[in-house]
C-alpha cells in the first residue's frame, strides 16, 4: 500500500480511532501503532525484507538501487 492509499483510506474512517498493527498477516497479534518512521527497504523475498534508517543505510555502505532498494514509510506498533 501506498501513502497515497494509507491516506484515502485512513481518511474515510472515524478520525478519532486507534491505528492498530497486526504481528503478522495471519492477524495473530494486534498493537496500537506508536510511531511511524521513514526509512530504506531492502526486500529479501516479495513477504519479507531489511527496514534500515537512512543514515545506517549509507553507513553501512549500500547504495541506493531504484528497482532493489525503496524509501519507505514504516509504522511500528507498541511492543
Amino acid at each position: 500500500m501506498t501513502v497515497k492509499e494509507l491516506i484515502e483510506n485512513l481518511e474515510r474512517l472515524p478520525q478519532d480511532s486507534l491505528v492498530i498493527m497486526s504481528k503478522d498477516a495471519g492477524g495473530n497479534q494486534h498493537g496500537p501503532l506508536s510511531v511511524t518512521s521513514v526509512g530504506v527497504y531492502a526486500p529479501e523475498t516479495t513477504w519479507r525484507g531489511a527496514y534500515y534508517d537512512p543514515k545506517e543505510f549509507e553507513e553501512e555502505g549500500y547504495e541506493y538501487d531504484a528497482e532493489n532498494i525503496y524509501h519507505v514509510v514504516c509504522l511500528w506498533p507498541v511492543s
